[in-house]
């Protein structure tokens, strides 16, 4: 799939991947600070954005859209960074091309699955009458009746665009998102052993993982997947005490 992106700055390539219900927008500020030192790429991820929508959304297809995106433009190797379902995204990506990965960071994810959305939040969105809500206050006022966070109803709000005249509707693909949610929440990486052939490449380098952790047991859980599951070669675990979700 082709998708749509921003793109700042030149030098060394980096690519940001933004998280669930997010898009390209969410890494402006970030992006255009580091587009002082590096050519940074924002791409919007399938069923995200301005990028097309699908029926099929799982981290082997959001893999191969990367893949295809470097490609197109003759990127050598990158810096890939992806927040959340990016993070796990680049994970996928970095598992299935580590030549063209200068150096991984991973921030608020872990290679593991996770527990579902709150499927009350989903299916609000789903059945979200653009008919009955005309105006973005009046779409804030309705989604505040199933989501009851603020950062999280702000972020979804963004989203809204004028699909035409006097009818809002969202960027991302909704439908789609319901439906694939659980492979979203699954460990991005298959580590069955036939698929574990021919992928220990040494990148050279150093990959960095930042990641919430609540609790020294799960710390060290995670800890000891990242390194033996992604970062095989080095790694460079940094523990942030407050991280947006």
């Amino acid at each position: 799939m082709k998708l749509h992106y921003r793109k700042y700055g030149k030098g060394q390539p980096i690519i940001i991947l933004h998280g669930l219900f997010g898009s390209s927008m969410n890494w402006n500020t970030i992006g255009n600070k580091l587009a002082e030192h590096f050519e940074v790429y924002l791409p919007d991820q399938r069923n995200h954005g301005r990028s097309s929508h699908s029926d099929e959304f799982n981290y082997r297809l959001m893999s191969e859209d990367l893949h295809e995106f470097i490609i197109d433009r003759s990127i050598d190797e990158a810096i890939v960074i992806g927040h959340s379902m990016g993070g796990k995204t680049a994970m996928a990506f970095s598992y299935e091309y580590p030549w063209k990965v200068n150096k991984l960071i991973i921030v608020d994810i872990a290679p593991k699955k996770y527990p579902a959305l709150q499927m009350e939040m989903l299916n609000a969105l789903l059945s979200f009458d653009f008919k009955a809500v005309r105006t973005r206050k009046e779409a804030e006022k309705k989604l505040s009746e199933s989501v009851k966070e603020e950062d999280v109803r702000q972020l979804l709000l963004q989203n809204l665009y004028w699909e035409e005249k006097n009818k809002l509707n969202w960027r991302f693909n909704i439908g789609s998102i319901h439906k694939n949610i659980k492979l979203i929440m699954e460990d991005p990486v298959d580590r069955s052993e036939e698929r574990r052939v021919g992928k220990s490449v040494d990148l050279g380098g150093r990959r960095i993982i930042k990641k919430k952790m609540k609790t020294r047991k799960k710390k060290k859980k995670t800890k000891r997947t990242i390194v033996q599951l992604i970062c095989r070669h080095a790694a460079l675990i940094a523990t942030l005490s407050r991280t947006s979700s």
